[in-house]
């Protein structure tokens, strides 16, 4: 068996997202490790809520990113002090021994003991320092999941931090658990995400590096990702009340065609006036 493992050049959620999906495509590499780290982003998992888990007001402000994974779970939050690592086989393989493995070996380079949850999360002194997700089709698996090295942890609170007005309900959405967080540098010392890509690249030798594909293989997916028609348009119908108004959200738009996102920008705007 072979082992290859990718180091993303980018640092743009949208394309990452898109290679990602690339690789979970059928007939690419049987074992593959994708690491990669994106300029500040908020992912949301697949089944949930953005008008519910963000702060969008914040985000939009801050020139956050706001994406939706394929995968299921509840929200992250990336910047460029935090390491995504993406576990992708085959379906023969066990994708949480093999993931498993891998992240015993590198806390043990590390000296770190931590310990994992039923979710795959890691906790280190009852602090959260990477949470997982998982995908599987007829051909693939993949587990994702973030570590925490040197991250903002004040804007990741207040990009997650709901401070709406509006009251939604009837809604069936996946809700993020709150844990307490914590960074890996704050037990290690001074740690970078570079410095823990060198220690990945010169002790897992057994992994095989492996080129960016071709732009034209992600290219149409990214442009799917960046859309509003699954950022916003994929979350479950829900009923919202604002202004003294009750709306039913559909495919995320009131009244049939305005996304209920343009809507809280329109009433924002007003009220700057």
């Amino acid at each position: 068996m072979k082992k290859y493992i990718y180091f993303s050049s980018f640092d743009d959620i949208y394309i990452n997202m898109a290679i990602e999906n690339y690789f979970f495509s059928p007939g690419s590499s049987e074992y593959l490790l994708m690491i990669y780290t994106d300029k500040n982003s908020v992912v949301i998992g697949k089944h949930q809520n953005p008008f519910y888990e963000v702060n969008l007001e914040y985000i939009k402000k801050n020139g956050i990113n706001l994406s939706r994974r394929e995968s299921g779970g509840g929200t992250v939050f990336h910047d460029m002090g935090n390491l995504n690592f993406s576990f992708i086989t085959d379906n023969k393989y066990d994708i949480y021994k093999e993931s498993d493995l891998f992240i015993k070996k590198l806390f043990f380079i590390l000296g770190l003991k931590y310990f994992q949850n039923s979710k795959k999360s890691i906790f280190i002194n009852n602090k959260k320092i990477s949470g997982s997700a998982f995908r599987i089709s007829k051909y693939k698996k993949m587990r994702h999941f973030t570590l925490l090295v040197d991250s903002d942890l004040d804007i990741m609170k207040k990009s997650l931090e709901k401070n709406y007005d509006y009251i939604i309900s009837e809604d069936n959405s996946v809700r993020s658990e709150k844990s307490e967080v914590a960074n890996i540098s704050s037990y290690l010392g001074k740690i970078t995400v570079k410095d823990l890509i060198k220690i990945i690249s010169g002790n897992f030798t057994e992994y095989i590096n492996t080129e960016t594909p071709e732009e034209t293989f992600y290219y149409e997916r990214k442009k799917y990702y960046l859309s509003k028609e699954w950022i916003y348009g994929y979350t479950n119908n829900f009923r919202v009340k604002i202004d003294n108004n009750d709306f039913y959200v559909e495919n995320g738009k009131i009244y049939g065609n305005t996304y209920f996102d343009d809507y809280l920008k329109g009433r924002e705007n007003n009220a700057k006036v």
